[in-house]
């Protein structure tokens, strides 16, 4: 423990150090914004606190902020009476991250590199037992004294940032408490946005069990809890001025806004969380937008180039084969300032997706500030055309600068499907089920037609069993055709029954223009008697060439079930003296006169009884 409170003070005071030399260095850091996250572990009342921080970096970077880093916060407990408790946790850095610059054709030398410091701790929260809200809290100093839209005052309180949420883990409408995640921001980059051009930008946050979030702007606050001062013409609900000034829609949390004046501008927004109209919590982020004039940025422009065509076009394609359609995309930027130019190709369509292709993304050199790029669609990959179809295809493209300039190109794809007759399949000869023995060929011939003699016909088996032939058939016109051949055998009588399908295709692509027959075939065994088998009792075997051997006439072949699988023949003491798997079999007793006896095996049943050997 007390190697632990050591530790604890150690990295304290190399935060009071790292703090002291931020305060009189000329390349000091300043918070551009932050948010505090609070996830529930699931087990109990432990929670775990996460804290968003973004920085502003002026010659240092991962350096000047250690492994053993910490922010502190404060946690204020209340409930329904006024009563409140404060306690203090420590968060630990766990991650610094230099982060992008968006728009980089915007940016220049002067722009500040941006770092995000993520710190998080997981805490105990038994006060939740007693008490039904927690905020957390957390200042620091300082904002930047480049922002444009608030007073740059420096007491101790009116210059350092200050970032709170308040999570509600009671309320009178549920029984008991509730164990809540509240909203969390994405991630953002180093932002910035150019002087009269219309911005949109994607401030959502996303909550973990799907609860309702409602969206608005709202001061950034003082380390004294107080509203930051504005300067005038500026506000918490109009931060950015301009011909749209900045607002934020209640519901996605999208950001819109065309500024009329270049700055650093700070805001604020908050977010309300809400289950069954319940409020559970509210969660805060500020932020900082940069925004500066631009070099003149012409529009790219997409359409079907010198062609009749235009956008609204209807392009007929046929159903079979791959249709490619040229598009032209041209940014005279890259000619005209002899540069490379990006463009971003977003594509959708009504046409199912993997069945039509095209590009997402170009580059125009100096050289040819025009490109040619095919969007290619297959029909037949569809497998479901009946008729006539009308496809959209919208096609918007931009380039990558700022602000982003845009063009689109919407069409009709009209896919023809002519009239095509559908082929037929019959059997020969036509007989359901078909019947045959074990052992024996069972034949016949499955037969196609077309009445269109272009089409390209393919006949096939569907599921053919066991030892079953045929010839899958593919490039046939007009007629096709191919022979069943089987012979089964004796495993083939379970179950006995099979259905199988022939199935007649053309090369159409019109869905449905296929063709199935069915053919049941019942395998059945040979009906045996045994009854006519003649089984003698007497033998001798002295050589005047009658009776010299003993065997049994006119064994039948059998069947699957029954059939002559062998005899023993044996003395009176149970020695076996003779055993032979040969229906035709002959024995010639070379033992001494007496009784014996035999025991005839037919798989199904066994024969016994005695044979007399007298010379």
């Amino acid at each position: 423990m007390r190697e632990s409170m050591d530790k604890l003070l150690l990295r304290l005071l190399f935060f009071l150090v790292t703090a002291l030399f931020f305060q009189f260095n000329g390349y000091a850091t300043h918070i551009v914004g932050g948010d505090i996250f609070i996830r529930w572990t699931g087990t109990d009342n432990r929670y775990q606190i996460i804290l968003n921080k973004y920085v502003n970096e002026r010659g240092y970077y991962q350096e000047i902020y250690g492994p053993d880093a910490i922010e502190t916060v404060t946690l204020e407990f209340s409930n329904g009476n006024n009563t409140t408790v404060i306690r203090t946790e420590y968060l630990a850095l766990i991650s610094n991250t230099l982060l992008v610059n968006n728009n980089n054709y915007c940016v220049n030398s002067t722009i500040v590199k941006t770092s995000l410091q993520v710190y998080q701790s997981v805490v105990t929260l038994n006060e939740f037992n007693s008490y039904d809200a927690c905020k957390v809290r957390w200042v620091q100093c300082c904002r930047s004294s480049d922002i444009t839209n608030i007073a740059k005052l420096y007491s101790s309180s009116s210059n350092s940032y200050s970032q709170e949420q308040e999570i509600f883990l009671f309320t009178t409408k549920y029984e008991g408490k509730i164990k809540n995640t509240t909203p969390f921001f994405k991630r953002l980059n180093n932002e910035y946005f150019c002087l009269d051009a219309l911005n949109t930008f994607d401030m959502s946050a996303a909550d973990a069990e799907g609860d309702s979030l409602v969206y608005s702007l709202v001061s950034p606050q003082e380390s004294n809890g107080r509203n930051v001062q504005w300067l005038s013409g500026y506000s918490g609900n109009s931060p950015v001025p301009g011909t749209v000034p900045m607002r934020i829609d209640k519901h996605t949390g999208q950001m819109i806004f065309n500024p009329s004046q270049s700055g650093t501008f700070l805001f604020g927004i908050r977010v309300f969380e809400y289950r069954n109209n319940i409020l559970l919590s509210e969660v805060r982020k500020d932020f900082q937008f940069n925004v500066q004039s631009c070099a003149p940025n012409n529009k790219p422009v997409i359409d079907f180039g010198n062609t009749p065509l235009h956008t609204g076009a209807v392009i007929e394609v046929p159903v079979k084969g791959e249709s490619c359609i040229p598009i032209y995309i041209t940014d005279v930027d890259a000619s005209q300032f002899g540069r490379s130019e990006f463009i971003n190709v977003r594509t959708t369509s009504d046409f199912p997706s993997g069945k039509w292709n095209f590009i997402n993304q170009l580059t125009l050199n100096p050289v040819d500030d025009t490109i040619v790029s095919n969007l290619c669609i297959n029909p037949c990959l569809m497998e479901q055309l009946k008729a006539t179809t009308d496809f959209n295809f919208h096609i918007i493209i931009n380039d990558i600068r700022c602000p982003a300039q845009y063009d689109t190109l919407d069409f009709i794809v009209k896919v023809l499907v002519p009239q095509n007759a559908v082929p037929e399949v019959f059997i020969s000869p036509s007989l359901n089920p078909q019947v045959v023995r074990v052992d024996s060929l069972l034949t016949f011939d499955v037969f196609g037609a077309d009445a269109d003699p272009a089409d390209v016909l393919s006949l096939t088996i569907q599921n053919a069993q066991r030892s079953m032939n045929f010839q899958n058939v593919f490039d046939s016109t007009s007629t096709i055709r191919s022979t069943f051949s089987w012979i089964p055998n004796c495993n083939d009588l379970y179950p006995g029954i099979y259905d199988i399908y022939f199935l007649i295709n053309d090369n159409s692509c019109i869905y449905g223009h296929a063709d199935t027959v069915q053919q049941r075939i019942v395998v059945f065994e040979n009906e045996v008697s045994f009854a006519g088998m003649e089984i003698t009792n007497l033998v001798t075997p002295n050589g005047d060439g009658l009776n010299d051997f003993y065997q049994v006439r006119d064994i039948p072949v059998g069947n699957c079930s029954k059939y002559f699988k062998g005899i023993e023949i044996y003395n009176r003491w149970g020695s076996r003296v003779y055993y032979s798997q040969d229906r035709f079999f002959q024995w010639f007793p070379k033992e001494s006169d007496g009784i014996y006896y035999y025991s005839i095996d037919l798989n199904d049943e066994v024969k016994k009884g005695w044979i007399q050997v007298t010379r």
